[in-house]
């Protein structure tokens, strides 16, 4: 396997995450000022070399990349298995299943989004703990097969709690560790000579 590097970035700031309120989905899409981190996330992107990009198929992951796509006349890939998980994603075990459900459309995003094999779906909201490792380790098998034949870049664009279940389940810290991912924060790992290492974690990317 050759070298994998990978940039995870949480979305920005969501009508959820500015209000408080998560009581329907209205408030997953980005607030102006989750807008505004998206623009310049954008411009901070051009700076890095990337081979794919992945997103999750929630509102406010889409139009957190969707600038950058934009800008850079490029294609993401969406794949419910970087879906948000419902927990703080530590100690958790890895499942055996996940039960997919039809992913929502949003109106007014740019058409340059694929969905993994032309399958609309995403994860149900309150699933258990261990269906939400599961994807996590069906989504890192996936990224790994991406460096089977050369080095490979790869952007992430995911969630809070799922960046912290993606790097316990990386590193298996003695006892979890309690990631913190702000807003459009960046997290860098790379794995070559058969380890994982870590570049940064939860560096800022925009000022807004």
């Amino acid at each position: 396997m050759h070298i994998l590097e990978l940039h995870i970035i949480r979305h920005g700031q969501s009508q959820g995450n500015a209000t408080g309120d998560y009581s329907t989905m209205a408030h997953d899409a980005l607030s102006e000022r989750g807008l505004r981190q998206a623009d310049e996330l954008a411009q901070y992107l051009t700076k890095l070399h990337i081979d794919h990009v992945v997103v999750s198929p929630m509102q406010r992951t889409l139009q957190t990349i969707a600038p950058y796509l934009e800008m850079q006349d490029r294609r993401a890939e969406i794949w419910p298995e970087v879906c948000e998980i419902s927990g703080p994603g530590m100690g958790a075990p890895v499942g055996d299943h996940w039960n997919p459900i039809a992913a929502d459309t949003y109106p007014g995003l740019p058409p340059r989004f694929d969905f993994y094999q032309g399958k609309a779906f995403r994860a149900i909201e309150g699933e258990p703990l261990s269906e939400g490792m599961y994807r996590v380790h069906i989504a890192t098998q996936r990224l790994m097969s991406l460096a089977q034949d050369q080095d490979c870049s790869v952007a992430v664009v995911s969630h809070g709690f799922y960046l912290r279940g993606l790097l316990n389940y990386l590193f298996a810290p003695q006892k979890p560790v309690k990631y913190h991912a702000v807003n459009c924060g960046l997290s860098t790992i790379k794995y070559q000579n058969g380890q994982w290492e870590v570049r940064c974690i939860n560096a800022p990317t925009c000022r807004a």
